[in-house]
């Protein structure tokens, strides 16, 4: 019998350390921070030109050795490997480190903890002999970056080469430091800079706006960038015949936008495709593309489609063009037991214009395209009656522009909390106002206006060849607007 109790309070004991030790450990605050740098082996004087040191970077936490693998880059040196040993990252030349009279050393911030925390700012670390002289620095900051990293590249002035790369901070800061008296142009890009060309149609990105920046009678100097949409620049990729009259042009973005053949166009002719573009800064007209044109029979009626308003009226667009003439569409409004027609107008060969003083449904019928296939459906659409803003009643905002330049400059109230947005210009003598806004918080920006383009858009520059963006200034205020209130003696630095 005491055999048997020992037995069962042995298995008793065990049964109860089990589920000890499948109980949840003891949690703490949640991890949200990436690594910190606590120390390095060498102090940012040290000379370590032509010796074979190791240079030992010392973390809080532990790096994930993944983030590890493209985060590190040695300016103008490549003969060198690193180990990730914990918390410490070593690296060391394969033989020696370069004769340089300076040694720059930079560590991505998507350098990441296990977690997957990036760092808040990236790694700069110099090594210089003690006859290194270059003491010049350039400090900036990006704005309108959404909280991204941006890749920043330093750039000579006379033939554009690259001559090395940071990353923006957390707050959108970067620096350059032990830089040779010169001229350098600064760019930013989104992530990563590759391709330059490329990389401004395709990522937000950013440039200095002065022709250049120039280090010689100033050892440091200051740079706000502003940080803007691509110029995006496309080409056709293809053509996809619809008909003997028209098709669909594929751009290199994967939109599609029709064109007509040429009526003088037959089965196997060539047919060389010119198309204009545009993007949110300029007009430009994409490479010609060549196709070759085929014999296809049309017998699919027309389909709407889409809808949409613009500021006057309510536009109908098709899926190819629409015949006019005596097969052209007929659209009526019902009035008690009578159908009137409606006027209306091809604002293109897809697309019927009805004014919006309509506040009725309309009816289309008779719709053909021009191989004479009809829709058998009577379209109906209710149209929105255009309600005017004149009765408005806002406040009003007059300031001042402090610019010393030749450009028109063009003023932004850029609403907080609302979606109005207001633009107006500095007049002759440098002054603006914002008449009878809507009531709320804005935020305002002043920027030159460069060339002939939409000066709504701010132009953050161009690479090839090199143009500088525009140069702005922006209130450090946000302003509340409140009906019947006038706002005075508000000013705008540009420099």
């Amino acid at each position: 019998m005491r055999i048997i109790l020992k037995y069962y309070i042995l298995i008793l004991l065990l049964i109860l350390l089990g589920c000890a030790a499948q109980m949840s450990p003891q949690g703490g605050p949640i991890d949200t921070q990436g690594p910190q740098l606590l120390n390095i082996s060498h102090s940012l004087n040290s000379n370590i030109s032509n010796t074979d040191e190791s240079i030992i970077f010392y973390f809080d936490e532990f790096i994930n050795p993944i983030s590890a693998v493209n985060a590190i880059n040695i300016i103008n040196f490549k003969d060198y490997d690193y180990q990730l040993r914990g918390k410490k990252i070593i690296l060391s030349p394969k033989n020696r480190w370069p004769n340089h009279n300076i040694i720059k050393i930079n560590i991505s911030r998507n350098l990441s903890d296990l977690n997957g925390n990036t760092m808040n700012e990236p790694i700069q670390s110099s090594f210089a002999k003690p006859e290194f002289k270059n003491k010049n620095i350039i400090n900036g900051k990006l704005i309108n970056t959404n909280n991204t990293i941006f890749e920043v590249g330093l750039y000579t002035d006379k033939d554009n080469l690259l001559i090395e790369k940071t990353e923006s901070n957390n707050l959108g800061e970067f620096q350059f430091k032990y830089l040779e008296e010169g001229k350098y142009i600064i760019i930013a890009v989104e992530n990563k800079i590759n391709d330059l060309e490329n990389d401004l149609m395709l990522r937000r990105y950013g440039i200095i706006s002065n022709d250049y920046i120039e280090l010689f009678e100033q050892d440091s100097i200051y740079s706000l960038i502003r940080i803007d949409e691509p110029i995006e620049k496309l080409e056709i990729k293809s053509f996809r015949q619809i008909n003997n009259s028209f098709g669909m042009v594929m751009l290199n973005n994967g939109i599609e936008k029709p064109f007509l053949i040429p009526k003088n166009k037959n089965s196997g002719d060539s047919l060389d495709i010119n198309i204009n573009l545009s993007n949110r800064i300029e007009k430009y007209a994409p490479k010609q593309f060549r196709t070759f044109i085929m014999n296809i029979i049309d017998t699919i009626p027309p389909q709407v489609l889409f809808t949409n308003y613009n500021e006057s009226d309510f536009l109908i667009t098709f899926d190819e063009p629409i015949s006019r003439g005596f097969n052209s569409p007929k659209i009526f409004v019902k009035k008690d037991t009578t159908f009137n027609k409606v006027d209306y107008s091809f604002m293109d060969s897809f697309t019927l214009q009805v004014s919006r003083n309509i506040d009725s449904t309309i009816f289309v019928e008779n719709i053909y395209d021009t191989y004479a296939n009809k829709m058998s459906d009577t379209l109906n659409f209710k149209i929105d009656k255009l309600v005017s803003n004149n009765i408005l009643k806002g406040g009003n905002i007059y300031g001042q522009i402090d610019y010393d330049g030749n450009f028109p400059i063009i003023v932004k109230a850029k609403g907080v909390d609302t979606d109005y947005d207001y633009y107006n210009y500095m007049d002759v003598n440098k002054n603006f106002s914002f008449i009878n806004i809507n009531s709320g918080f804005y935020e305002f920006i002043a920027y030159e206006i460069l060339d002939n383009y939409d000066s709504t858009q701010y132009f953050n520059g161009q690479w090839g060849p090199f143009k500088r963006a525009s140069k702005l200034g922006i209130y450090n205020d946000t302003l509340e607007v409140r009906t019947h209130w006038d706002i005075k003696n508000m000013s705008i630095f540009i420099k």
